[in-house]
């Protein structure tokens, strides 16, 4: 497909606009470290937590989601709506308590919470392991989708594509720091959810309209929000729902999230930016993607070829046949000129939050946990600076590389997903359990890593009862478990004294008992008691946000009539999250 000259034009407005934004924070993002990688910490919240949803949504997204429905229909979105309940404990217990740890990175809470050579060690290995292995893969899979959307509305080479996106996208980033990341991220959010809205009425509406997707995919089973039968799809859906979530290593937030959350100007705001973030990550933005992807079952019948009513299409058949998730950039085409150009922006757009995000992160965890900790202890702000531009400009490089070895997304996000999914348990540990230390981590680290690579290489799964990714996730999770605990019990506890300054400044709760009596001296204020209050604003957010999200698509392809359950399920969680901050308010824990 040629893109038309109004197209370009629409694209470079875009591309210019949000350069503009980065030098106009050059000089603000310049001034220290602080302000590079942390935005002077000084973010309001409906800020930060738009930039979370932003950075939560890059051009893989959409792609990955319409194969993932192209290939388990929308059951299929499981994989990461099961993130929900991880995100909404951020919400009631991290965001809080990451604010309070004052930390830069999140790598930096290892020796603020663990004492020793084994803490500095692990916040050394850490920081590599979270930059290169792990945050690489994420830039790596916006550069393939990236391509994908290029290749499919200008034809460009996939090398071409992903030099020039690249460059354009880190160019503003390089300069500006976090600060230019975030101010850019409203501006992109709203062009990347305007994008998905366009692509998604135009793709239902040449489908044959909503009536016409449900009548086409109803007796397929594509339209189940849930397994109707036993075997490997509830399998499945019981690992993501019940294990995903509490195993990965974002249980705490994450990266990118807990970046903001440590951002932002105090711990209200941050608890209020993930609250807004989690709202509209799931209730705000599943659809658009999901109907997209279900209307790409009519339009590309997975037996090849296109739909009688879409000749435009035919181009691509053979390519979305080899990969699911080309059908999302190959809808590009059902667009006017015009829309097609804010379209390929809006795509843009949310691959370059993405990848500034992730790459500014990656220069913060190697400038400010192995350089600045390790090599240089004493310098000026400005010669950090400096050097944390000359790293990012090198993770461009390594990723650029990296990126043409990789043919899909769903190729690197589910080996990343496992290669990580064993070390939640010790991170919700080491805000919980006063026991937990720097060997715990360090063991669940090599653990999860070493078992995913293995199942991966050795292709094991239990045909017929899992698909490979959760095979690998659940495995995954109780070998680092099984590890974990045994050396967490025939280690050295975290030296005391270090124990007593964490609890006083971080305040966490859980199993704190020896030192939380310790720390009275020190801290005579008492502890906040509102644990029920806590348990119930995290149930009742979980149902609000979850019965909405079902009930819309319950509500779009069925009726009103079949969003009822659901619409009960949000009231009831209304009601409870309404009583928790009652309850919490009370107690002066929750909500202080």
């Amino acid at each position: 497909m040629i893109l038309t000259a109004l197209d370009w034009t629409v694209i470079a407005a875009s591309a210019l606009a949000t350069l503009a934004v980065g030098l106009l924070f050059s000089r603000r993002g310049g001034r220290s470290v602080a302000d590079y990688f942390a935005s002077g910490r000084g973010l309001p919240w409906w800020l930060a937590g738009t930039s979370m949803v932003a950075t939560s949504f890059a051009a893989d997204t959409p792609l990955w989601i319409t194969g993932q429905v192209r290939g388990g229909g929308v059951q299929a979105n499981w994989y990461w709506w099961s993130f929900l309940f991880g995100h909404v404990v951020a919400v009631f217990v991290f965001a809080r308590l990451w604010r309070r740890a004052e930390v830069l990175t999140n790598v930096e809470i290892t020796e603020v919470r663990f004492s020793g050579r084994a803490a500095a060690a692990l916040r050394l290995f850490k920081s590599v392991y979270l930059a290169l292995p792990i945050n690489l893969a994420v830039v790596v899979w916006c550069n393939v989708a990236m391509a994908m959307i290029l290749e499919a509305t200008t034809g460009i080479s996939k090398i071409e594509g992903i030099l020039a996106c690249l460059a354009i996208s880190a160019a503003f980033c390089l300069f500006s720091g976090l600060w230019g990341v975030v101010a850019t991220d409203l501006f992109q959010l709203a062009i990347a959810f305007g994008g998905a809205v366009a692509l998604c009425a135009a793709a239902v509406h040449r489908a044959g309209g909503l009536d016409g997707v449900r009548v086409s995919l109803e007796a397929s089973g594509a339209l189940d929000l849930a397994p109707t039968s036993p075997g490997p799809a509830l399998n499945a859906l019981i690992v993501f729902a019940g294990v995903l979530w509490w195993s990965s290593r974002n249980v705490d937030g994450g990266g990118a999230l807990i970046q903001r959350m440590i951002a932002c100007k105090g711990e209200k705001d941050a608890v209020k930016a993930t609250m807004l973030f989690t709202v509209l990550h799931y209730a705000g933005r599943t659809w658009p993607w999901v109907l997209a992807g279900l209307a790409s079952l009519i339009l590309f019948p997975k037996a090849g070829g296109v739909a009688p009513g879409a000749p435009e299409l035919a181009p691509y058949a053979d390519a979305v046949k080899a990969r699911g998730e080309f059908a999302y950039p190959a809808m590009v085409s059902l667009l006017p000129a015009g829309l097609r150009g804010l379209l390929v922006a809006s795509l843009f757009a949310a691959y370059a939050s993405t990848v500034n995000t992730f790459m500014n992160l990656s220069a913060a965890y190697i400038l400010n946990d192995v350089y600045r900790r390790f090599v240089r202890r004493e310098a000026p702000e400005r010669h950090y600076v400096r050097v944390s531009r000359v790293l990012f400009a090198v993770f461009m490089a390594i990723a650029a590389a990296v990126t043409l070895l990789v043919d899909t997304v769903d190729q690197v996000f589910s080996f990343s997903l496992a290669f990580a999914s064993g070390v939640g348990i010790v991170y919700v540990g080491r805000w919980c359990w006063w026991r937990v230390n720097a060997f715990s981590e360090i063991a669940a680290m090599v653990t999860s890593g070493a078992v995913a690579i293995y199942l991966t290489r050795a292709g094991a799964a239990w045909p017929g009862v899992l698909d490979p990714a959760p095979f690998r996730i659940l495995v995954t999770a109780a070998a680092s478990a099984a590890v974990a605990l045994p050396v967490t019990l025939l280690t050295r506890p975290t030296d005391r004294a270090r124990l007593i300054d964490f609890y006083v400044k971080v305040h966490p709760p859980g199993f704190w008992g020896p030192i939380r009596a310790e720390a009275a001296r020190f801290d005579p204020r008492p502890p906040p008691r509102a644990h029920l209050s806590t348990l119930l604003a995290i149930a009742g957010s979980s149902a609000l946000i979850l019965g909405v999200t079902l009930g819309l698509g319950k509500l779009l392809l069925f009726g009103a009539r079949a969003s009822i359950p659901f619409a009960v399920l949000a009231a009831a969680g209304a009601g409870l999250l309404a009583l928790a901050m009652r309850r919490g308010a009370a107690a002066g824990g929750l909500f202080r």
